[in-house]
């Protein structure tokens, strides 16, 4: 008995220096990169981290895919992230010969050396694009083979080769080409040379660049809104990533988490235009005069980054309730609701 308090009262320092996190929302896998690494996987999930400073880069969902977020979560606090909700990301049964806009998504065996790569918009005369990892030099590379002459398109430095499993991804849509790896968007061209094309319509011709172990193809994900909430001991900090640009207007609400009857709403997900006062239970709305604390309305900034310290509000009917908070944005001219982030719950103290 004696041993069990030592040992508790020792670990006890321990765990107050952890944050904890939770996960609200599609079935897809989140990646946290901080002073650990984490997976999460979705639709809900929990983890006890160090804190420090994290990267949240969101997996493609059936929807699309969820901005990422930058968040610092200090010892003891609570971080709650929340995406909207989603089907898992299915990808085709067959891939097509000849498509113009997709997602390829590769499974990379551990390796700590040597290039891999994944291709899109392949032919047979050997044209394609290529997303390729150098494993020994520590680079993303994006190249571009056309009639017979290849070209490099964006180079960034990367991390080296490991004994972990990897994914790549390489999403053409259009004129865009964006790289991924392990979630996070790390390369993004323009280029117009490739309309369409396979995912491996004939010999590589790439040298001595390893193909992945398995290669699936997706519809494009389009961006999605994140959000999450920094709850310390006597304040939170709100962040989200909206898909709205820069000129759009936002205003933080809060709502109180109850049962009420099921709502008609829009494929945005707003209630309709009815001439009525909104019947969602809401309980306080952000004004410029900062009653929800600074930053709760105001104009998407260029990096369509928002944040926002939340200030309790000194109401004793609101003490311990779980509140649901997120943003409205707005068209430049305010006239039309353009989306809403997602709600992410939390408790006032």
């Amino acid at each position: 008995m004696r041993t069990w308090l030592v040992a508790a009262v020792l670990a006890s320092p321990v765990v107050a220096q952890q944050a904890h996190w939770s996960l609200r929302g599609a079935a897809a896998r989140v990646r946290l990169d901080g002073p650990e690494t984490h997976w999460l996987q979705g639709p809900a999930t929990e983890a006890s981290l160090p804190p420090g400073g994290y990267a949240v880069h969101f997996g493609a969902d059936a929807e699309g895919k969820p901005r990422s977020l930058a968040l610092v979560v200090p010892a003891g606090a609570t971080a709650a992230i929340a995406t909207g909700p989603a089907a898992t990301a299915r990808a085709f049964a067959v891939p097509p010969a000849d498509l113009r806009d997709y997602r390829v998504v590769a499974a990379l065996a551990p390796g700590d050396e040597g290039e891999v790569g994944v291709a899109a918009r392949c032919s047979a005369d050997g044209d394609g694009y290529l997303f390729v990892w150098d494993r020994t030099g520590g680079a993303f590379r994006l190249e571009r083979s056309l009639g017979g002459e290849r070209r490099l398109l964006a180079r960034v430095d990367g991390p080296r080769g490991d004994r972990q499993p990897h994914t790549l991804a390489l999403q053409v849509e259009g004129f865009r080409l964006t790289a991924a790896f392990d979630e996070a968007d790390v390369l993004q061209q323009l280029d117009g040379g490739l309309a369409s094309g396979g995912i491996d319509a004939g010999p590589w011709p790439w040298g001595r660049v390893a193909a992945p172990v398995r290669v699936d193809v997706h519809p494009v994900a389009r961006p999605r809104a994140s959000a999450a909430v920094v709850v310390g001991e006597q304040a939170a900090r709100w962040h989200a990533a909206p898909t709205a640009g820069p000129g759009h207007w936002y205003g933080l609400e809060l709502a109180l988490e109850r049962p009420h009857p099921l709502l008609p709403r829009t494929a945005a997900g707003f209630e309709p235009w009815l001439l009525l006062p909104p019947a969602a239970p809401v309980v306080l709305a952000a004004d410029w005069r900062g009653s929800l604390g600074p930053g709760g309305c105001g104009a998407v900034p260029l990096d369509g980054n928002l944040t926002a310290e939340l200030r309790w509000p000194s109401l004793p009917g609101l003490r311990r309730q779980v509140v649901l908070v997120r943003a409205l944005v707005a068209s430049p001219d305010g006239a039309v609701l353009a989306e809403h982030t997602p709600a992410v719950a939390f408790c006032l103290p």
